[in-house]
């Protein structure tokens, strides 16, 4: 990653990427060609495509391979192949029929220096009414960086990802801090990176090569995505495998159905837009023999976006040009050691990885009256760590124990750069909103599952994490005050079989958050603001977030009848926050901004899901959430990060072998407005609560041959107007251009694969 450093004015213009930019795309294509030499990989007969599906299996939920059925816990598989035939090209698409999660994307209109709106793209994941960096999101089991806002500067982490590369995605609902640690408050969403092994069959010499397609309406989107594999030597058990995937996506601002265009607040049109990313996934696995593998990973991707805020411009602004680059760069190398006979471990696994991700805005203003201004904002982290996990299955004091533990040890180096002309009176660029900090995190856990009795299983867990944010010495003269702690999650689950086709489970969890380097030595001071001076101060003596929830649940199965039932209530104390803490807003006694420690907050909900299959050729699904969560501070004001209750339904129908046609249908409650914390808005405004709504999506998937695969979706059949609660959450009935946040209408989607 490059050093920080000024950006040229010419960031502002329109480009297509460098030669230079293209180069890790060319080593993929070259690797991809050397791979393509052969015939695919021998295909799965008809018949195992018409097979009911066995419960998924997940590894999020306990760091080992297990059914969901074998879980205390709620977590949703999502595999590559699903992916694939749902079009999901984004985070935003991924959970597009998954009731309890959403991501905020709402529409680019930010300004230079007040507004961040849609700035963040893909902000990052909503579980169960939680948001931001209290969701823990890792791909491979390493952290994606930390989201950042500051100004009119924001730092999302869903473009940090790119979805062509991935075997599975796992979103774990609920506390998740005895497993990983912090930030997982509220629950984690684990990305899982194709292996070789994953795309060629068990023999000597086997290859494997695609290509796909693919096509997006709602935001004139075109994808690419190419695979190859090969197996040098050996076979399935033991050898060596090497395997490429290059993904690259040209797109455009997502549409809405407001229908008003020209410049200012008031416009409804999408705001033009260019995006273009790409990505790179190089993978070498060496197995010596059955019982052990090492493997080697480089993962690379690079975000580029360009937006002509057309609706920033005014009397005074001519112009407002923006535009982001997000870069991440991954190399780990792991290694595993099956059948060990250890009286303390049957197998090792460990990872030593390092991650540099940078992610970069640039703003410039022409203005009619006043000088033109820019603004050049960066946020880094460096990340260097170990993960070693250890798992042992043995009968100890009358009980048979499933034992995992470890230690999880990360040092990030994390900066961020505040740049430009024309800087707010009083301050002097180039500046920081916060210093240079090491932050250093060691985790040690145990879990173990107890076999009580025949149908009885007791999961203990305890994980003792501790924290130091250490600032460095800084040119620019920030001042700052280092800060260390620690946390002991423990973690309690009883699950009970009651039969083949019941059990149930109840599961008591604590998570916690540690305080970030800028919540800790935030700083900043505007004294010449047309509202108010104002300033930010960081604060010593913050403590980490932490919860307690209580979930309980049944899974059964009938016949091809599978269904679960969730309920579950968490309580949240020192909650951060950003507050006024002083200061009327003169010049000589500015406002003053500090991040605190507030008081509770509880959500509680439930959640259903149902899938039948009365016949081979069909199968329908339901799955329903809803929460309900409020300050437990007294005011019992609602949160607003709450979604309203969704219900979906989906139905499959296997025309034949190699035809299947799917409907769905996504049913969103009225937010309604007494649920609908309005204290930020100014006296006497009326929040917008957006309505109820329906929409009905299509799809078919059709596998020509073994060589050519190939898929359409029709989405909002109905052409529904509708606007996403993320996205909207916090605006004014009366805010301008408010048709700018409704999601798109009737789009259609083309997808194709070829394999070799």
């Amino acid at each position: 990653m490059s050093a920080l450093r000024p950006c040229p004015a010419a960031l502002v213009r329109r480009h297509h990427p460098s030669p230079c930019r293209l180069r890790p795309l060319g080593l993929g294509s070259l690797v991809l060609l050397h791979l393509a030499a052969a015939d695919l990989r021998a295909e799965p007969s008809n018949a195992a495509r018409l097979a009911a599906p066995l419960p998924p299996v997940s590894v999020s939920a306990t760091r080992e391979r297990r059914t969901v059925d074998e879980t205390a816990s709620t977590v949703t598989v999502i595999e590559a192949e699903a992916l694939e035939e749902a079009f999901v090209k984004d985070l935003r698409d991924l959970v597009r029929n998954e009731p309890g999660v959403s991501v905020r994307r709402a529409p680019a209109r930010f300004g230079l220096a007040q507004g961040t709106t849609g700035r963040e793209g893909n902000a990052g994941f909503n579980i169960r009414g939680l948001d931001g960096n209290r969701v823990l999101i890792q791909v491979d089991g390493i952290r994606v960086p930390a989201a950042f806002s500051f100004g009119a500067s924001s730092f999302g982490r869903g473009d940090f990802i790119e979805l062509g590369s991935l075997r599975s995605v796992e979103i774990l609902r609920g506390p998740a801090s005895t497993l990983y640690g912090s930030d997982g408050l509220a629950g984690v969403v684990s990305f899982y990176t194709f292996d070789p092994a994953d795309l060629l069959g068990g023999g000597p010499g086997a290859r494997h090569a695609s290509v796909g397609l693919d096509w997006a309406q709602e935001d004139r989107s075109f994808g690419l995505n190419m695979r190859g594999a090969v197996r040098l030597a050996g076979d399935a058990a033991a050898g060596t495998e090497l395997m490429a995937i290059v993904d690259g996506r040209h797109g455009h601002a997502l549409e809405s159905q407001g229908g008003q265009g020209g410049d200012g607040a008031a416009r409804s049109e999408a705001n033009p837009q260019q995006r273009d990313s790409r990505s790179l996934l190089l993978k070498w696995v060496h197995r010596p023999d059955s019982r052990q593998q090492w493997r080697l990973t480089l993962d690379h991707s690079r975000a580029d976006i360009d937006t002509d805020v057309r609706s920033g411009r005014s009397a005074s602004v001519a112009r407002l040009d923006a535009r982001d680059d997000i870069d991440r760069d991954r190399l780990s190398v792991d290694a595993r050691f099956d059948s060990l006979g250890w009286a303390l471990a049957d197998r090792l696994q460990f990872a030593v990885y390092g991650q540099d991700a940078e992610t970069r805005q640039y703003s410039f203003e022409d203005r009619s009256t006043l000088a033109d201004r820019s603004r050049d904002n960066r946020y880094e982290e460096r990340l260097l760590g170990l993960n070693l996990q250890l798992d042992k299955q043995a009968d100890w004091g009358g009980f048979r124990h499933r034992i995992v533990y470890g230690l999880d040890l990360a040092r990030a180096r994390i900066d961020n750069l505040r740049d430009g002309t024309v800087p707010p009176s009083g301050e002097t660029f180039p500046t920081k909103a916060f210093p240079a900090t090491d932050y250093t995190a060691l985790g040690v856990f145990l879990l173990d599952e107890l076999r009580l009795a025949e149908r009885w299983f007791l999961s203990p867990a305890l994980r003792y994490d501790r924290f130091k944010l250490d600032p460095r010495e800084d040119v620019l003269g920030v001042e700052s005050v280092a800060l260390s702690d620690g946390r002991l999650t423990p973690k309690l689950a009883l699950r009970w079989v009651a039969s083949d086709s019941l059990s149930a489970y109840v599961n008591l969890a604590q998570g916690y958050r540690a305080p970030t380097p800028d919540q800790v030595n935030n700083g900043f001071t505007n004294l010449s603001s047309p509202f108010f001076a104002y300033r930010s101060i960081g604060n010593p003596d913050l403590k980490p977030e932490h919860s307690r929830t209580l979930e309980l649940g049944l899974n059964g199965q009938q016949g091809t009848l599978r269904w679960s039932a969730v309920v579950f209530e968490g309580r949240y104390k020192d909650f951060i926050e950003r507050v006024v803490v002083g200061g009327s807003g003169s010049a000589d006694d500015p406002q003053t901004f500090q991040f605190v420690n507030l008081d509770e907050a509880r959500i509680r909900g439930l959640e259903g899901r149902l899938a039948w299959q009365p016949r081979p050729e069909w199968k329908l699904e339901a799955a329903y959430a809803q929460a309900r969560g409020e300050s437990a501070d007294g005011s019992e004001a609602p949160l607003n990060s709450i979604d309203p209750p969704k219900l979906n339904l989906r139905a499959l129908w296997q025309v034949r072998p190699d035809l299947r046609l799917g409907a769905t249908l996504n049913h969103v409650r009225a937010k309604s407005r007494s649920r609908i914390d309005a204290s930020a808005l100014a006296a006497g405004t009326e929040p917008f609560a957006p309505p109820s709504f329906t929409t009905l999506d299509l799809s078919a998937n059709w596998r020509v041959n073994r060589h050519l695969d190939l898929g359409a979706g029709l989405f909002n059949l109905t052409d529904k107007t509708y606007w996403h609660w993320a996205d909207v959450a916090g605006l004014a009935a009366n805010t301008p251009g408010l048709a700018a946040y409704t999601q798109p209408g009737r789009s259609l989607a083309l997808r194709v694969r070829i394999s070799y």
